[in-house]
Parts: C-alpha cells; sequence; structure tokens
C-alpha cells in the first residue's frame, strides 16, 4: 500500500513538472511573438503621380489676361427696432357678454 501511494505520489509530482516545463516553452514562445499593438505601418502602397503636365493647357500664356473693375457697395441700411417680446398664448380664450338685462336689478328683484 505504501509503495502505491509513494508511486502515486511520484507520478503526480512528475505530471507536476512536465506540466512547468510546457508552461515555460509556451511562455517563451508567447514572449518571442509581435503583440498587434506593436505593429508599425509599412511605407504607403501607392505610388506619387504628378498630373500637372495633363491638367494643364500647354503652349499657352500661363497667367490670364487681368482687367480693374471699380464697384462701390451701397450703404448698410439702419436695422428697424426690435418688437417688443409677445410669448405665445396658451390654452383657450372665453368671453362673456353682459346685456342690460342680464344684470340684476336690485329694486325689481327685492
Amino acid at each position: 500500500m505504501q509503495k502505491e501511494e509513494l508511486r502515486i505520489k511520484a507520478e503526480r509530482e512528475k505530471k507536476k513538472v512536465e506540466m512547468i516545463k510546457t508552461q515555460l516553452v509556451e511562455f517563451k514562445k508567447a514572449k518571442n511573438k509581435i503583440s498587434p499593438y506593436e505593429l508599425r505601418p509599412g511605407p504607403p502602397a501607392r505610388i506619387e503621380v504628378d498630373l500637372t503636365y495633363f491638367l494643364t493647357e500647354q503652349n499657352k500664356p500661363r497667367r490670364p489676361e487681368e482687367t480693374e473693375v471699380r464697384v462701390q457697395t451701397d450703404d448698410f441700411v439702419p436695422r428697424p427696432p426690435t418688437p417688443p417680446y409677445v410669448p405665445k398664448k396658451t390654452g383657450i380664450d372665453k368671453i362673456t357678454q353682459i346685456e342690460d338685462y342680464d344684470l340684476f336689478d336690485y329694486d325689481t328683484e327685492v
């Protein structure tokens, strides 16, 4: 029984050591890998092309003809005064119209 327990303990220790070794190997592999945050962009993929030859007219004078024109703007008209603020109505408007015969006549009623 004791020999069996010692053998089982030895196997457990052996498995534990193997697991630690595999973890160490995996750690070293992961340490050498480049993380996505350390990647730097490469050179631009496009080639710069100068298109000025195709976008400008050839054998023409580079500067267009210039003429001077004088313009006078109108004077500013003074701004009209701002109307007073009237708040928006809320609710429903009601009125009461009282005719002469609708009022209480004290002498007649008493």
